[in-house]
């Protein structure tokens, strides 16, 4: 792959997108030991006191988030269980409300669009303020770290020469060509969601 268009939508939606952590107040008592969890991700059993649950949404790079961030806890002498695979931010975000799960790394344009999808913000300053405004009262937000997650297109070597497209491109530069690609991605990547709007 040698050519990367990035989307208008990184610049508006997630310009700063970080992963951050919401925890429920009190959640990082100290504790020793950890064990991963296993049972139904969607059980709505409060986390046991002096343990931190780490949950994570049902994508893989969500669960990895969740066992960097469990991981340093544990380091630190936290004691650790995991959510893996939840399912979707609704459900997620309900979860972080009633306690089952007491940190979540998450992608601070991603959940400031669940929140307010009419929100844009052009920086990750401003994006943590948004939040902040509409982030149910029994959450906190941690402090962005410096991650990005950012969209884009990518086209093989042949492609690429074929029409032109060199990474200083941009999704506008194939609309004349679009009747002759195939574009691939995750559900959350189809027609008409998020990904695909300016």
């Amino acid at each position: 792959m040698t050519s990367t268009a990035q989307s208008s939508r990184s610049r508006t939606r997630h310009t700063g997108v970080t992963a951050v952590a919401l925890t429920a107040a009190a959640a990082l008592l100290a504790g020793c030991g950890s064990e991963d969890t296993s049972d139904n991700p969607l059980a709505g059993e409060k986390a046991e006191a002096g343990t931190v649950v780490v949950g994570s949404n049902n994508f893989a790079e969500s669960t990895l988030l969740a066992d960097i961030y469990g991981e340093a806890m544990r380091a630190k002498g936290v004691k650790v269980t995991y959510k893996h695979n939840i399912g979707s931010r609704e459900t997620t975000y309900g979860l972080m409300k009633n306690g089952s799960v007491t940190v979540l790394p998450e992608y601070n344009g991603a959940l400031l669009a669940y929140l307010d999808s009419k929100a844009t913000p052009a920086t990750v300053e401003e994006t943590t303020a948004a939040i902040e405004k509409k982030l149910d009262g029994r959450l906190s937000l941690l402090k962005p770290t410096a991650a990005q997650n950012k969209d884009s297109v990518t086209v093989n070597a042949e492609t690429a020469k074929k029409h032109g497209l060199t990474a200083a491109s941009s999704i506008g530069d194939l609309k004349d060509v679009a009747g002759e690609l195939v574009i691939g991605g995750p559900p959350s990547s189809r027609p008409g969601t998020r990904a695909w709007r300016a």
